[in-house]
């Protein structure tokens, strides 16, 4: 909320996350600037509300006056508690009449002031999401397939990349602002490198008996599939963030445990996923920020975590998980987009063969690797078994390499 009350610009902002929220930017030399950045001296209240902060600010309109004139534009950025949005509007606000109009934003303002850590992300992110995003239409295109994209930001990210990024620079916290981009980042790749895999394949996604059109749907941990591609005379059933969880408590209840990175976790927490993270971390947040700060503590946290690979492909057609364990694959391959290759990375990647090495002891698993960058413990990888590819992004040797790679190991 925003108005003018005795000489003053008073905010009441709502904080936690992106979901039933609102934040409040000033217009600074033509960037949106955080008001809790300029003017955090002037909280006069901080109430938490459903584990959100809410923080009151009163503002003399003299002192705008006299850092901005006589014109101040103030930004609102709203979320739905469903996490629809950012919805914009904008505030001008006359500090010489104490008055205020508002408008609607047609679109989230482009110019975000950025500092610190967060600058050399957000330039990743500018660099190598908006060609990987054409990239995806464009293979979507050629195969003659619609993406059904169930989470709410990797959606904004697919219809406009360069307005979606904004939606991380929206929050006040220098931390969610990373790791809400680092998520975008790590989520557009493992779209890209899903659909490098349908290229590779080339073939004919059939229809799925409960879709009407050929799609390829992305969700986490779903308990149908992707899709299901026919290609040179074989059938793949494709499966994007493919939980074993069910296979963890049913066919492994003495496996000790699996791997999970941070950034996997951050991309929980960026699509609201806060009942899959109850599970994995022990502790269910209630917020965007509540999440990030159990995911802080990540590595202290000692409790069975599920494994969950970015990309499955299962030879055969499989149209929900529980056909997996009455018809066993013989032949599976196991796909994780990686940006590059942290410690916990390693573990992760050290847990899915594990696991999977068990479950289908009798079929033969092939693992792969598809890294942004240069790839740590690589050698480490290549004895556990991992064919690694890196510099995997549009228009590059590894695109090429990454592609050609998937068609030696299924054909």
């Amino acid at each position: 909320m925003l108005k003018v009350a005795d000489e003053k610009l008073v905010i009441i902002e709502i904080i936690g996350g992106s979901y039933g929220t609102e934040y409040y930017h000033i217009k600074t030399d033509e960037e949106l600037e955080p008001v809790y950045w300029r003017f955090s001296n002037m909280i006069v209240s901080k109430e938490v509300h459903r584990k959100k902060k809410c923080y009151t600010y009163k503002i003399p309109l003299e002192l705008l006056q006299k850092e901005f004139g006589e014109i101040v534009e103030v930004y609102e950025f709203s979320f739905t508690n469903s996490g629809a949005g950012p919805f914009c509007r904008a505030y001008k606000v006359n500090t010489k009449l104490g008055s205020v109009t508002v408008n609607d934003c047609p679109s989230t303002p482009m110019k975000f002031k950025i500092k610190g850590p967060e600058r050399a992300l957000v330039n990743m992110y500018d660099k190598y999401v908006p060609d990987m995003i054409s990239r995806i239409k464009e293979i979507e295109k050629l195969l003659g397939i619609k993406l059904f994209l169930r989470p709410q930001r990797l959606s904004d990210i697919y219809k406009d990349p360069k307005n979606a990024r904004n939606i991380a620079l929206i929050f006040p916290n220098i931390n969610s602002r990373i790791m809400a981009i680092k998520g975008y980042i790590q989520s557009v790749h493992e779209l890209y490198v899903l659909m490098l895999l349908g290229k590779a394949l080339n073939g004919e996604t059939l229809r799925l008996s409960y879709r009407e059109e050929r799609e390829w749907i992305i969700e986490h941990a779903q308990d149908y599939p992707t899709a299901i591609v026919r290609a040179h005379g074989h059938v793949f059933t494709i499966w994007y963030q493919f939980s074993a969880e069910e296979w963890v408590k049913v066919v492994f209840p003495g496996l000790v445990k699996s791997f999970l990175s941070p950034g996997d976790l951050q991309k929980l927490a960026m699509e609201g996923k806060f009942e899959e993270l109850g599970k994995i971390l022990g502790t269910t947040p209630k917020n965007l920020s509540e999440a990030y700060k159990l995911i802080a503590n990540f590595n202290k946290i000692q409790v069975r975590q599920h494994v969950k690979p970015d990309i499955v492909v299962f030879e055969g057609k499989y149209d929900y998980r529980g056909e997996l364990e009455k018809h066993p694959p013989e032949r599976i391959l196991l796909i994780d987009a990686k940006i590059d290759v942290t410690e916990n990375d390693f573990k992760q990647l050290l847990g899915y063969k594990k696991l999977f090495s068990k479950r289908f002891s009798k079929g033969k698993v092939r693992y792969v690797i598809s890294a942004m960058k240069n790839v740590n413990y690589r050698e480490a990888l290549e004895n556990a078994g991992y064919v690694i590819i890196e510099n995997v992004f549009p228009g590059s040797k590894g695109e090429g390499e990454f592609i050609n790679e998937i068609r030696a190991i299924l054909f």
